[in-house]
């Protein structure tokens, strides 16, 4: 973990600590409009930075899923001081490898403090697409392609086809543990994400009978042209974001 931000509410009472996670080839600035609009309602919340994802492009060729798990772990641990120091509850929102790596967390056993999460497009079940990648890192190449993320919120021009490595080592990790937990979970996705399959994330809830998990489907006429980048208000569109906020809001003071 390289940078980590705390957005602290001036609140008399804490509402609760949330640890927030963006995802691949992602800046942590991305989780930053979610970061304040918690912040502003009572909530202390820490952004972190993933392995590679602050300007060390010589990092991000190397790096694996096992990082990542590390470092978010670290991040939880000063979470849970804070939230034992406030006496208030911890929350986890994860935008998708963010979110995928909290569900495989805390299936580990390594979030025990945790009960509430909400999930941004997480990267548990991807598109098509998205997954012919798999096949390719097999061959062990080292090369890297053009980065599809926008530019304000990329980490790095070009996506290393290590870091997509490293991604499908952490869901390896997930896949070896005995299920997925069933705690109260919010899910928000786009039916038309470009990366992360919806028809497949509700397959994966009713298959692991992950009855606390509740999958909400964004109006996908709502947005700017990127329907995965949900964790943005501008490409999730006004009315999009202010009820995902709303929702996110209610489901954490419930």
């Amino acid at each position: 973990m390289e940078l980590q931000e705390w957005f602290e509410s001036s609140a008399d009472k804490t509402a609760g600590v949330i640890l927030l996670l963006h995802g691949l080839n992602n800046r942590p600035e991305l989780m930053h409009p979610i970061a304040k609009a918690f912040n502003k309602i009572g909530f202390d919340v820490l952004v972190p930075a993933l392995k590679g994802h602050i300007d060390d492009f010589a990092t991000f060729k190397k790096v694996r899923g096992e990082d990542w798990l590390a470092g978010v772990f670290t991040a939880y641990n000063k979470t849970h001081q804070r939230a034992q120091l406030k006496q208030c509850p911890i929350y986890y929102v994860g935008f998708s490898l963010g979110g995928l790596i909290g569900v495989t967390l805390k299936a580990q056993g390594k979030l025990p403090e945790i009960h509430k999460m909400w999930l941004l497009a997480p990267a548990l079940e991807i598109t098509l697409f998205a997954s012919l990648l798999k096949p390719l890192l097999k061959l062990k190449l080292d090369f890297s392609i053009p980065s599809k993320a926008p530019g304000f919120y990329r980490a790095h021009q070009r996506m290393p086809v290590q870091a997509y490595r490293a991604l499908f080592e952490v869901k390896e990790v997930l896949h070896q543990q005995k299920s997925i937990v069933n705690i109260p979970t919010l899910l928000h996705i786009d039916a038309k994400d470009e990366l992360v399959s919806y028809n497949k994330l509700k397959k994966l809830i009713e298959r692991e009978e992950l009855s606390n998990w509740q999958l909400h489907k964004l109006n996908s006429k709502e947005s700017k042209g990127i329907h995965h980048m949900i964790a943005d208000p501008f490409y999730t569109g006004k009315n999009n974001w202010e009820n995902m906020l709303q929702e996110a809001s209610d489901f954490f003071k419930s």
